[in-house]
């Protein structure tokens, strides 16, 4: 399943389409990453309106056309987004494509294990408003955590991490990153990793993974770039390029089991900046 590095990265995908209207919209209607969708009223109330807004929250991203249409992304275990150039033909597994002036917006997924959703609303659509505390954000608190290591006291701390509605975003090798950053074992029960007060605790692992800050044993130096990008964007502000791979060397070494490569055709100069 994706973790949020991965939706993070993908989601930038389609930065370069903000401001641009949608000209056409393609759809595989009877596919099951479409469930629950109504695609006739979906490809008329997209058409000739703008992408505004790029959010992510763990696992999910939600794109906002105009001011009330909210397209909901989840990339399941295959899927993938793309801006390919405005000719683009659809492939047998590009489920959705939104045709714009100058790219195509592309959804693929070969085994269908992700999912669309589509909503008309002045305000986000419950599937999105509904979604729990994300780590990043201030209300993820050290008494957040221990009420949650009180609920789930008897699960391990392993299992306990992949939880999204506790850690949303949070898979196995960002899991794997925090508890050995904070020398907790795995298999250990919630109850058993000690008190907040720690000075390398789940809590601030978490975020530190998260936004890739440095860390004296690992070496992860400015490792994760893209992970300190705003999980929200929006049109006419610019921030800084996508970096060109997570990977940093370690000790003369590829970190290739802490931080994972970007998909091939993602690189571009760290130093420059991109208008959107």
């Amino acid at each position: 399943m994706p973790e949020l590095a991965e939706v993070l990265y993908f989601s930038r995908r389609w930065v370069p389409a903000l401001d641009q209207k949608v000209l056409r919209v393609h759809l595989h209607d009877q596919k099951r990453v479409l469930r629950g969708v109504r695609t006739g009223p979906m490809r008329s109330t997209l058409r000739g309106q703008p992408l505004r807004a790029i959010q992510t929250h763990g696992k999910q991203m939600l794109f906002r056309f105009g001011t009330d249409r909210w397209l909901g992304v989840h990339l399941g275990m295959t899927g993938k987004l793309s801006a390919e150039p405005p000719d683009h033909l659809p492939g047998k597994h590009d489920h959705l494509v939104l045709y714009t002036r100058n790219r195509a917006l592309v959804f693929q997924d070969p085994r269908l294990f992700g999912r669309i959703r589509f909503a008309c609303s002045r305000q986000a659509p419950g599937w999105w408003s509904s979604l729990p505390t994300p780590v990043f954000s201030r209300k993820f608190s050290v008494p957040r955590l221990s009420e949650v290591l009180k609920k789930r006291g008897r699960t391990p701390l392993k299992p306990l991490l992949l939880l999204q509605e506790f850690f949303p975003g949070i898979g196995n090798w960002m899991a794997d990153e925090i508890l050995w950053q904070a020398r907790l074992h795995p298999p250990h029960p919630g109850r058993h990793s000690g008190p907040a007060s720690h000075r390398r605790t789940p809590h601030q692992n978490s975020k530190d993974i998260e936004r890739g800050y440095p860390d004296d044993r690992t070496g992860l130096v400015g490792s994760t770039p893209d992970l300190a990008f705003p999980t929200s964007l929006e049109g006419r502000r610019k921030v800084p390029a996508l970096p060109g791979t997570f990977a940093k060397a370690t000790g003369g070494r590829k970190n290739h089991l802490l931080v994972p490569r970007l998909p091939e055709g993602g690189t571009s100069s760290p130093s420059k900046s991109v208008v959107i």
